[in-house]
């Protein structure tokens, strides 16, 4: 075999590809976002695992990974603009010009089930609209400005017991895997894990199961607070208990919930039991939490009005 002529081959055919994406880019025009269904929780709270089995539908589409970059890569998006003070965002933050500077970032790294980019299929295989499934722990302090950007979106609640998510955000934050800032002005370590709580500032000192509290707490008050102002018929709450134990009915209900069509695809994925999600450390038990009994057990009395209100909500929804 002529091995240069075969690496010359293989060097045109790479070039020409990267030509065809490249007048892609520069013509693009994406497509229209229509009902995002947009997963909203505290960290570690089974998101990943949610967002992994809800892309088994056909109709949705991922960017591949979770949404940090893209709205943080706008520098006034980014925590910075705000002196670091949280990851809140209202409906007062977005402008036109934003927006469709967000959507033309979502659209670029859009993707199907099969992992096909959106933007390299032929303009005869590109749906002019396309149903985005999103999830990002920080979006648990962005639902004004992302029910600004999509008036249409619906919103899924996901909701964990607070001993078990509390160990596992504490575990993350061991793992030094979940960095969201380097370096953060006015944090003794200077690297912050997950989502950034107003008040975290108070932390700097405190014991890392403080953090972790906090990030619990605030993230669902504020996920509660700001459902509460939306339609009924526009979220819907589902507990990662739930998930792990019954994923069949769970996820019907939620395919019943965003209009999703339920193929031999969706099917297939939900026939075994549910894989672990590529975010775990270990598989999934309800007594993992008590490594870090002794730091976490006094402080649930604390959580608990608000634990009992999730357990309220249960898998209530739209």
């Amino acid at each position: 075999m002529d091995w240069t002529a075969n690496s010359a081959l293989r060097r045109q055919v790479l070039e020409a590809r990267q030509k065809r994406v490249r007048r892609q880019i520069q013509s693009f025009q994406p497509p229209h976002l229509v009902q995002p269904l947009i997963i909203v929780s505290a960290p570690r709270a089974g998101s990943t695992l949610l967002l992994e089995t809800l892309a088994n539908f056909p109709e949705l589409w991922t960017i591949g990974e979770e949404s940090h970059e893209i709205l943080e890569g706008i520098p006034a998006l980014h925590p910075a603009a705000r002196g670091y003070a949280s990851n809140r965002l209202g409906a007062a933050d977005l402008t036109a010009a934003l927006a469709e500077q967000l959507c033309d970032r979502f659209a670029r790294q859009l993707r199907d089930r099969t992992g096909r980019l959106w933007i390299e299929l032929s303009p005869q295989e590109q749906p002019t609209a396309v149903r985005l499934l999103e999830k990002t722990p920080k979006n648990a302090l962005r639902i004004p400005f992302l029910q600004a950007l999509f008036p249409d979106a619906r919103f899924l609640f996901l909701h964990r017991t607070p001993a078990e998510n509390i160990a596992s955000i504490l575990d993350g934050w061991q793992s030094r895997r979940f960095i969201a800032y380097h370096a953060l002005p006015g944090w003794p370590s200077g690297d912050w894990s997950f989502l950034l709580t107003p008040g975290w500032e108070l932390l700097a000192g405190h014991p890392l199961v403080e953090v972790a509290v906090q990030q619990w707490r605030v993230a669902n008050e504020t996920i509660l607070a700001d459902l509460a102002l939306l339609p009924r018929q526009q979220w819907l709450a589902v507990s990662y208990a739930d998930l792990v134990a019954f994923p069949q009915p769970t996820v019907q209900r939620i395919a019943a919930f965003a209009s999703l069509h339920w193929d031999a695809g969706v099917e297939q994925a939900l026939s075994n039991p549910l894989p672990l999600s590529r975010m775990t450390f270990s598989a999934p038990s309800s007594e993992k939490w008590r490594q870090y009994a002794a730091e976490i057990v006094p402080r649930l009395p604390e959580l608990e009005q608000l634990a009992r209100k999730l357990g309220q909500l249960g898998g209530e929804g739209g």
